[in-house]
């Protein structure tokens, strides 16, 4: 029992909201869970991850089989009308991606996953074939997204959604999302170092800083789900989507969110918020049993055996809001700056070691007031070396550079 609730805390980790955490799995196991991951979105391209958890040294590592050696996987889609939607593996997404832009939506739809590995049994090796495969599933369509709000509490700043089912009934949503945001370092700086002479120069008044604004993006592993259960409308309201401080540098000039919506059945649902509810140990993890946490996925060689994943076939809305910078609570960063000592190192050597000088800057000490020019790291100056491009994206709306 202790292997299968290992094998679940680490999927659960691939999944929306999860804080990880380091389970005791008790004694080692060579034993390995199949996880598929995928939502199949009819309009919008599919992708469908494959991957499986092995309790090894203490630990649960996900491992992507398509890069795994010895594994061969394959992934086709196939709708009631008897036409197939082969999967191609991207690397770069770690998910074999299938061309569902054009599928129709009055359709059912089954996936098919086959994994082809070799293993070594008997003092030889062999190739074993296990094919998995979910059961027809309907698309639903997916929920309109009304409205997107950003909203402050003291030091944090929300993203809220209102969205709705056109349908009526009962209704279940999930959300996630991807997101961008314009930033710049701390510091524009007065002062240059010149290594051709060893100077520290004024900054020119016609120098253009060509990196002070950067863009920065990220698609969050978070997901928000909503239930209409109890409701007089299959409606959300003010619902939480992101959460982050004010200090965080996405406030700072302008954040963009794609916020994309995608309708569930009342079991998939269900079991994403048993992964929630697990991950987050509201209740115990160690209670949880494998027919519990069980998908709609099933290996046909093998019934019993546990396949983590719910497949489900949706339409997906998205919607994108932007927010400036009026919510921003500025850091102070004055604790990066220092004032070098020239007696022990010279400022070349400071250039060498990655730190720039930045500007004028007064310290007090025992009520004594001695301004110098002070040095920080060059991330403080230089928004690619802390992590930003330069490329702009297409919709930005400002002219920033």
């Amino acid at each position: 029992m202790n292997k299968y609730l290992a094998i679940l805390a680490a999927a659960v980790s691939l999944w929306s909201c999860i804080y990880p955490f380091t389970p005791d799995f008790g004694e080692e196991s060579d034993g390995e869970t199949i996880v598929i991951d995928g939502t199949v979105l009819i309009g919008q391209r599919t992708e469908v991850a494959v991957r499986s958890m092995a309790p090894m040294s203490g630990t649960a590592t996900p491992q992507d089989l398509s890069l795994k050696k010895g594994y061969t996987v394959s992934v086709r889609l196939e709708d009631s009308s008897g036409a197939t939607y082969p999967g191609i593996y991207d690397p770069t997404a770690s998910a074999h991606v299938i061309n569902t832009v054009e599928a129709p939506t009055d359709r059912k739809y089954r996936l098919f996953v086959e994994i082809n590995r070799q293993v070594y049994r008997d003092g030889s090796f062999s190739r074993e074939i296990r094919h998995y495969e979910t059961p027809w599933l309907e698309v639903m369509t997916a929920p309109v997204i009304d409205d997107i709000t950003f909203n402050t509490d003291g030091p944090w700043l929300e993203v809220r959604t209102d969205a709705h089912s056109e349908g009526g009934g009962e209704a279940y949503f999930r959300f996630d999302y991807e997101e961008t945001w314009e930033f710049h370092p701390p510091f524009e700086p007065e002062y240059y170092f010149d290594v051709a002479t060893e100077r520290i120069r004024p900054m020119p008044e016609d120098w253009v800083n060509e990196v002070y604004n950067c863009w920065m993006s990220a698609k969050p592993r978070e997901q928000t789900l909503f239930s209409s259960r109890g409701l007089v409308a299959p409606k959300a309201e003010k619902c939480l989507v992101a959460r982050f401080g004010r200090g965080n540098n996405r406030c700072q000039e302008m954040y963009s969110i794609l916020l994309k919506s995608i309708s569930l059945t009342r079991e998939a649902y269900e079991y994403h918020e048993t992964l929630y509810r697990n991950s987050n140990q509201e209740g115990s993890l160690f209670q949880t049993t494998p027919s519990e946490i069980r998908g709609n996925i099933t290996c046909v060689e093998d019934s019993t055996a546990l396949v983590l994943g719910f497949v489900s076939a949706s339409t997906l809305t998205t919607r994108r809001a932007f927010m400036d910078g009026r919510y921003y609570m500025a850091p102070n960063s004055d604790f990066e700056l220092f004032h070098p000592d020239y007696e022990d190192t010279t400022p070349l050597q400071y250039y060498a070691m990655g730190y720039r000088p930045v500007k004028d800057w007064t310290i007090v000490t025992n009520g004594v007031p001695a301004t110098a020019l002070a040095w920080a790291d060059r991330r403080c100056i230089d928004c690619v070396v802390a992590g930003g491009s330069k490329n702009k994206p297409a919709y930005w709306p400002n002219d920033h550079e």
